[in-house]
C-alpha cells in the first residue's frame, strides 16, 4: 500500500482546523473530528491520485 503525504496550503489548513474545531465544540468530543479528518484526507487522495 502506497503512503501519501498531503501538503495543505495555509488557508486550507486553517479552514480544516476551523471545521474540526466546530465539531469538537458541537459534540463535546474529538472522536467525530478525528474520523472526519481521516475521511477528508482519504477522499482527497482517492480523487487526486495523480497529484499526490
Amino acid at each position: 500500500m502506497a503512503k501519501y503525504k498531503i501538503e495543505w496550503s495555509t488557508d486550507a489548513k486553517s479552514d480544516l482546523f476551523d471545521i474540526l474545531d466546530f465539531y469538537i465544540q458541537r459534540n463535546k468530543s474529538a472522536t467525530y473530528s478525528k474520523k472526519l479528518n481521516v475521511e477528508i484526507q482519504c477522499r482527497l487522495v482517492k480523487k487526486n491520485v495523480c497529484i499526490a
